[in-house]
């Protein structure tokens, strides 16, 4: 089954026809949240737009549930996108911190 897109964006060629690992194929579950991340991951990071960012967000919910994804797998995938960000951001400001204080001479390590 081929899927064409009703919205090309300059980030996508006019042939691209929105083929992705049908949900419902015999792979590996994290592979299939893997189409999901890298979807939005090029979304965030292609898109400089606000207004497009959310245009191509829709458009990947719309080709992901034309390929068998649940919104719940979508959503799941998503949410864990945003928490390893999150962990990312919070981990790295530790270790500022804490080399901060090496450097001052107020180490907390006894």
């Amino acid at each position: 089954m081929i899927l064409i897109a009703d919205m090309v964006c300059d980030c996508r060629k006019k042939t691209h026809t929105d083929q992705y690992l049908n949900f419902m194929f015999h792979h590996p579950l994290n592979h299939k949240l893997g189409v999901i991340r890298t979807l939005f991951h090029r979304c965030d990071n292609v898109v400089i737009e606000e207004k497009d960012c959310r245009q191509e967000e829709e458009h990947i919910t719309s080709v992901l549930k034309q390929c068998s994804y649940q919104a719940s797998n979508i959503h799941k995938a998503r949410k864990d996108m945003q928490d390893k960000s999150e962990q990312r951001i919070k981990k790295a400001s530790h270790k500022k911190e804490t080399f901060e204080e090496q450097r001052h001479g107020h180490s907390t390590i006894c």
